[in-house]
């Protein structure tokens, strides 16, 4: 399927998802009225939400619904958000239907720590076939405890390695595993990955202490830390309608109409770079004071940077 059409089907199952998480039931004809489809199309969409793992039920000919509870908190996620979610959940059933994608507890999951896919928000990233295929033979390596060799990048020495969990971070899909050379944890690039063999060697568990040690806190686990803002009144609307981080709290509004919201994060690059300087300058953080220098001696950078070039 070309980019555009792709692209145009995942804007098109986010607002069919949101229409299911609204009403109570959703009709296949006025759907596709809507949307200026065929109903086959439309037919189309709710079965790949239904293989995404949605619980979407046909109550009538041509009707269907949703679990409600299970949709609650779509309105917290943005279309982007939401698009990604919806793809990552049908590629990871497609890939191992038997595992439940961990997506950091969005849309009600729970939050599986032993899972084989971690999933942190990101763009999403348009696989190759070659990409996909990699993913399938990883994820039966992973629940096979085998150690694999495969060739990275253009190293002509193939690597051996423990896999242990895939990752999709920052618009990309990595593997987690143990480079058997000096039996440190590395991420690898999925994309780069090629010629996957398995060896007759397994290896006794997946160490999750150890992956929650190293890589989790870039992942988005561990104990987070708190982040405080001021939001200027001017724009206080949009944090009051819509939340730009699932930890996201109004603590307080004072009489001029500014907010104080926190937010909470293991890794802080996420909130400092999609929500504080996207909405700068109307947006000042409180806490904590390290994070308010790093980003002021980023923004002189740039102003000395603007000013050389210019």
């Amino acid at each position: 399927m070309p980019v555009e059409d792709s692209k145009r089907r995942l804007r098109r199952l986010v607002s069919i998802l949101r229409l299911l998480g609204e009403k109570e039931r959703v009709s296949v004809s006025k759907l596709a009225k809507d949307f200026s489809v065929s109903t086959r199309t439309i037919n189309r969409d709710l079965r790949f939400l239904r293989e995404a793992g949605f619980s979407i039920t046909r109550v009538d000919q041509g009707v269907y619904s949703a679990d409600h509870s299970e949709l609650k908190n779509v309105e917290m996620l943005g279309d982007e958000e939401l698009s990604f979610l919806i793809a990552a959940r049908h590629l990871v059933r497609q890939l191992l239907p038997d595992i439940e994608p961990s997506v950091s507890g969005f849309l009600g999951l729970s939050e599986n720590v032993i899972s084989p896919v971690h999933i942190s928000a990101g763009i999403p990233q348009m696989l190759s076939d070659e990409t996909q295929n990699n993913m399938m033979a990883l994820l039966g390596h992973i629940s096979e405890q085998q150690v694999i060799t495969f060739l990275y990048k253009d190293e002509d020495e193939p690597r051996k390695v423990e896999p242990y969990k895939l990752a999709y971070l920052k618009g990309f899909w990595y593997l987690l595993a143990r480079d058997m050379r000096d039996s440190k944890i590395k991420s690898y690039a999925i994309d780069r990955i090629k010629d996957i063999s398995p060896t007759s060697r397994r290896f006794a568990c997946i160490p999750e202490n150890e992956l929650q040690d190293v890589y989790y806190p870039y992942l988005g686990h561990g104990v987070g830390k708190r982040v405080e803002v001021l939001v200027k009144r001017e724009v206080a609307h949009y944090f009051k309608r819509k939340k730009f981080d699932p930890s996201q709290i109004i603590e307080d509004e004072t009489e001029s109409g500014d907010l104080i919201v926190s937010f909470l994060a293991v890794n802080l690059d996420p909130i400092k770079n999609f929500v504080i300087k996207p909405w700068l300058p109307n947006i000042f953080v409180l806490k904590p004071p390290e994070l308010r220098e790093e980003i002021m001696a980023e923004l002189r950078d740039w102003v000395e940077y603007q000013g050389n070039i210019s």
